[in-house]
């Protein structure tokens, strides 16, 4: 019974939760955000920065462990994420978003899609790239 009981603590603790630093596209007027409003870009809720410029989310694949991460620290099931996307792409709502691989790709795509967002699991010096503050 101990035996059982560490193996699901020791399973349950393997991972640990990245820092994620969020970041933005350096036309974007946005400097700041609250952690309701990322939520809210995050599930397609909030499709406009306040300067009205189209949002456009830029995220890692459903199967990368930062992904994962990002989805746990939102209290959003990656798989309701998938739904959520799904159902804006489907309907017509809405373009889906921006997929990428790699840290690299990830930078890319936000430094040059206007309105973008994504994030990284660290921003490190030399990235040309803005990170948004979280109230």
């Amino acid at each position: 019974m101990l035996v059982q009981l560490l193996l699901v603590l020791s399973f349950s603790f393997s991972r640990t939760a990245f820092a994620v630093d969020y970041i933005f596209n350096h036309h974007t007027q946005q400097q700041a955000i609250s952690q309701f409003n990322l939520r809210a870009i995050f599930t397609s809720r909030m499709r406009r920065w306040p300067d009205g410029t189209p949002v456009k989310l830029v995220t890692y694949n459903y199967d990368n462990t930062i992904f994962i991460d990002v989805c746990s620290q939102m209290n959003i099931y990656p798989i309701n994420f998938k739904r959520v996307w799904d159902m804006v792409i489907y309907s017509g709502g809405g373009e889906g978003p921006i997929f990428v691989n790699n840290r690299e790709e990830m930078i890319k795509a936000v430094s040059s899609t206007p309105g973008a967002i994504g994030y990284l699991e660290s921003v490190k010096k030399g990235d040309e790239i803005n990170v948004l503050q979280i109230n």
